[in-house]
Formats: C-alpha cells, sequence, structure tokens
C-alpha cells in the first residue's frame, strides 16, 4: 500500500512559525518579497528549474535546515518576509535544482 505525500505538511509548520532564529543561514538580511514577486512566484510550475525562480527573487533572507521529504531526496528549504506583511514568511522548497512548491 502506498504513502501519499504533500509537501505542504513539511512546509506549513515551519512558515507559519519562520522567523530570524529559526535560519540555519542568513543570506540576505535585507531581503523582502513584495507583492509583484509573489504573485510571480505563484505562476512557476512546480519541477521547474529553479532558475525559473531566481528570475524572480535572487536571494532569500536565509536558508533552514535541509529535510529528506522522499526517500534518498534532500530538499532545501528558503525563507523569504513578506514586505507586506513582515510576520509572514514565504517558504520555497528545491530538490536539486528543481522547484518543488511553497508555503506561507
Amino acid at each position: 500500500m502506498g504513502l501519499l505525500f504533500n509537501a505542504d505538511t513539511y512546509l506549513k509548520a515551519d512558515a507559519a512559525s519562520t522567523q530570524k532564529d529559526n535560519c540555519q543561514k542568513v543570506v540576505q538580511s535585507s531581503a523582502v518579497l513584495s507583492r509583484e514577486q509573489l504573485g510571480k512566484i505563484l505562476t512557476v510550475p512546480e519541477r521547474s528549474n529553479q532558475q525559473a525562480v531566481r528570475h524572480i527573487v535572487a536571494e532569500p533572507y536565509c536558508q533552514l535546515p535541509s529535510l529528506e521529504i522522499r526517500d534518498g531526496v534532500t530538499a532545501n528549504r528558503e525563507a523569504y518576509p513578506l514586505a507586506f506583511a513582515p510576520s509572514t514568511w514565504l517558504v520555497m522548497l528545491h530538490e536539486g535544482d528543481e522547484y518543488a512548491g511553497f508555503s506561507l
């Protein structure tokens, strides 16, 4: 019997409580995500090349600890505070060079 997996489950717990002290490494302390950038990210299909996201946002505020969501596949997570709602963070998931999704 197969198990269904939803990456959103792993992302939501961190997205809801992401703060500076949850960061493993601060990359760009002045990075914030605008409404326009958020709108563009919503149009990027999952499993797109990570460069599709990098054309919208250059660097995250920070990197969160990696996860192994699927057996043998390490997922990297990046966090971005929203410019218009600083207590809300967008967490993006990348597996290798693929954009694997996000959560707020």
